[in-house]
């Protein structure tokens, strides 16, 4: 059996974008369901399946979970643009628990040939497994005052001049007036390993934050200027601000200074705007992919102005290297609850691990394994069952306390 073409399938009923011609090759691959040298390799790829009508795979329920896949709304052709990637990726990634390709020298695999792995046995929990990251940050006042966000109601936590710092499902929300910049408060936000938040600024700005990153910026905005830094990984939605002036209204700029690189990662110019900067000091460039609208990038004399779907990588030197057509739906998964790979090596997989799970990474006697991965995994997940998936492209994990050891 062609296992990738019956994962494609599977990926294309559930998410509902599959043909009559595919939905009808579907069920003629699952009723060999009963062939015994088939069997095992459709157990597993059903054992990846995990949603409110595919309930967690036990043998027991196989025959449920065939039905319900056939089951699935794809009546219609579908046709693939690609204006549609997006959602199209999000419908399907909300379905699957775990879909995952490793891509091993060219070619794409789902476990191993002949394998018959069950599902019990592949996603089985250890006893002191790690869970993952969860919601949750640390609010630095402008006078000191520290504040915990794990565990909020829905409250007012805060007052800063004339505006008030609101605790709000999930998230934190500015509301109240502009000011001047002699009285600017300046507020951060921040989170550790293991954490990621939201937060609406005082113009209306929503920013989301990935482990490991902060944002620094005022309470209010003056009319002149908004100018936040931030450092780590963080996502945009910036709101649109005029103010008035004599011959009709002026655009406030939105300014964000990225503090990476030893302290300078450039500067970006948002001319309204959704996009995702990823400027961990543990990576080798600053990059910031833009999803919509338009931006400036700055570092030194050298600058670019990015069109939606492209990004820019700034490196050390101070020169801006800018690509079209990027992958924005792996630059953004991490905001949306999954980890998104895309031919990335073994240092890049483990450092987004590292950071949700709050762990520890070494590589046995310090060699990186040179294999690259491909695919989507829920960030719900808890690491040994992530770890599990990884281990089909042949790297190995020892894991000794909160410390993940990577093996040839």
């Amino acid at each position: 059996m062609d296992t990738n073409r019956l994962a494609y399938l599977l990926r294309r009923a559930i998410a509902r974008e599959g043909s009559m011609d595919e939905l009808d090759e579907l069920r003629g691959l699952l009723r060999q369901y009963d062939d015994g040298a088939t069997a095992g390799e459709i157990e597993s790829l059903l054992a990846a399946y995990q949603t409110a009508t595919l309930a967690k795979y036990t043998p027991d329920r196989k025959e449920s979970m065939i039905t319900g896949i056939l089951e699935s709304d794809t009546t219609g052709e579908q046709t693939y643009t690609k204006a549609r990637i997006l959602s199209v990726w999000k419908r399907w990634a909300a379905a699957a628990a775990v879909f995952f390709l490793v891509i091993a020298g060219g070619y794409l695999i789902w476990g191993e040939k002949g394998e018959t792995a069950t599902a019990p046995d592949s996603f089985r929990l250890a006893e002191n497994d790690i869970s993952p990251g969860t919601s949750g940050a640390i609010l630095t006042l402008d006078n000191g005052q520290k504040i915990v966000l794990d565990h909020l109601g829905q409250d007012t936590i805060a007052i800063q001049g004339n505006t008030s710092v609101i605790s709000r499902n999930g998230e934190i929300v500015y509301d109240g007036k502009n000011g001047s910049g002699n009285d600017l408060k300046y507020n951060t936000l921040s989170t550790p390993r293991g954490r990621q938040f939201q937060l609406v600024l005082a113009d209306g700005t929503k920013v989301w934050l990935n482990a490991m990153s902060s944002i620094r910026y005022p309470a209010f905005f003056t009319s002149d200027e908004r100018r936040v830094e931030i450092s780590g990984e963080v996502y945009f939605e910036v709101a649109h601000l005029t103010r008035k002036m004599n011959n009709g209204e002026k655009r406030v700029p939105f300014i964000v200074q990225v503090n990476a690189l030893s302290g300078d990662g450039g500067e970006i110019e948002v001319l309204g705007t959704h996009f995702n900067i990823n400027a961990y000091n543990d990576e080798s460039v600053v990059k910031t992919t833009l999803i919509e609208g338009r931006i400036k990038v700055k570092k030194g004399k050298d600058e670019a102005v990015l069109q939606p779907g492209c990004q820019s990588q700034v490196v050390k030197d101070g020169r801006i290297k800018v690509t079209k057509d990027v992958n924005t739906d792996m630059e953004i998964a991490w905001k949306n609850g999954f980890f998104t790979f895309d031919s990335s090596g073994v240092t890049t997989v483990m450092n987004q691990i590292a950071r949700w799970y709050d762990i520890d990474v070494e590589y046995q006697d310090g060699e990186i394994p040179d294999e690259r991965f491909g695919g989507d995994i829920q960030r719900n997940a808890r690491l040994s069952s992530v770890l599990k998936v990884l281990e089909k492209s042949g790297v190995k994990f020892r894991v000794e306390g909160r410390k993940v050891i990577v093996m040839k």
